[in-house]
């Protein structure tokens, strides 16, 4: 169930609440891998990453590899996520 929010500060987004749990993990965290974020709101790593990929499709987040494990994804809030939580 898609819940339309309208004009947030000056962009339109489609806000699903499946989405809550990442916003607010990344809100508390800063930054997480893809695992830790998983067991964080206890989904399943599949599930963590099709979600993952609806946060990069509406540039919510930023993604980079570990600095020392490159396999590791490391998520953080992007500036326009982190105006959604304002």
């Amino acid at each position: 169930m898609k819940r339309w929010f309208g004009n947030l500060q000056g962009f339109e987004l489609n806000f699903e609440p499946k989405w809550f749990p990442i916003i607010y993990t990344l809100n508390v965290r800063k930054s997480v891998n893809v695992v830790e974020l998983a067991n964080e709101i206890r989904y399943t790593h599949p599930s963590t990453i099709l979600l993952l990929k609806e946060f990069e499709k509406n540039k919510l987040i930023k993604s980079q590899k570990g600095k020392v494990d490159q396999r590791k994804c490391i998520i953080t809030l992007s500036a326009k996520g982190k105006d959604l939580l304002d």
